[in-house]
């Protein structure tokens, strides 16, 4: 998926405002996702937020294209898409759309009776990551780095920050739905009004960093706040022991030279095997006892 990059462009007189960033890009995409530029640098794993809802839509009984919202029915939008499927040729593909999104049901067989699933995920939702990402590509500080992150929309992204001052940072940034009631993985019913979403978290309520007093920050997919922040993030965060690995290997040494950093990347210890194995061996010293 990623691939290095060196992007440059000089500015003319008077504005003498040239562009330089270093890092990892994905194909098609006009800038770094992770990297650096002459003044900050950045990284990025998946914060796995629950930005997913699959609802259930009640179908009219005799038009199958209408489903039902607060007692009233609405016609679906359809459009075609063709799919270029190797040794199968162009494949065309009929999709139709509820307000919440894709009727995901009907490539997986339609449910039996008068129901089908659809499914809502913010990356369908309008947004200016594209501005995000070229504001965070010429960042300079802390302030214009989080103010980059606001626009990011999805994937939700965890972002480590260090820059040229010494100084280092964190910041979750996408759109987190606000919902209302519990959070569940089943299929919410997508004809009644208070199961839909209240707008998304605020960025300024999202978790963040800035020159903790350990003098490290870590992520690796786990959990990045505990039950007592005000928002509902997730439920699909990775267990934290990678993430207590690294802090592990930094809190061993007062340096870090680029060798060390490479170790620490390659390391194969696993906390999660330790815990296990002392609890197997406690329990097998038992039998044998």
């Amino acid at each position: 998926v990623w691939y290095l990059m060196h992007l440059k462009a000089d500015a003319e007189p008077p504005q003498n405002d040239s562009y330089e960033v270093w890092g990892a890009s994905v194909p098609g995409c006009p800038g770094i996702q992770a990297g650096h530029n002459s003044w900050i640098t950045w990284g990025i794993t998946a914060a796995l937020c629950d930005d997913v809802e699959v609802y259930c839509e009640k179908i009219h009984p005799f038009e199958p294209d209408r489903y039902q919202i607060d007692g009233r029915w609405f016609l679906m939008h359809r459009h075609s898409e063709s799919i270029h499927v190797r040794r199968k040729g162009l494949v065309e593909k009929t999709v139709r759309w509820t307000r919440h999104g894709p009727v995901i049901s009907d490539f997986a067989g339609r449910l039996s009776g008068p129901e089908v699933l659809s499914l809502r995920w913010t990356a369908h939702e309008a947004s200016q990551d594209f501005s995000g990402l070229y504001r965070l590509n010429r960042a300079r500080n802390w302030d214009e780095f989080l103010e980059a992150l606001s626009y990011q929309s999805a994937p939700s992204l965890n972002f480590v920050y260090a820059d040229r001052l010494g100084n280092i940072g964190y910041s979750l940034a996408g759109k987190v739905p606000l919902r209302t009631g519990a959070p569940s993985v089943l299929p919410r019913e997508g004809w009644r009004g208070e199961n839909e979403w209240r707008g998304f978290v605020p960025f300024r309520d999202l978790p963040r960093l800035f020159n903790p007093s350990e003098g490290a920050i870590a992520n690796a997919n786990n959990q990045i706040v505990d039950d007592a922040f005000e928002h509902y993030l997730s439920g699909f965060f990775e267990p934290p022991y990678r993430a207590r690995r690294i802090h592990e290997l930094l809190a061993a040494s007062e340096t870090h030279s680029i060798e060390k950093m490479s170790a620490t990347q390659g390391d194969l210890v696993s906390l999660h095997a330790k815990e296990l194995i002392a609890t197997l061996s406690a329990e097998l010293a038992a039998i044998r006892a």
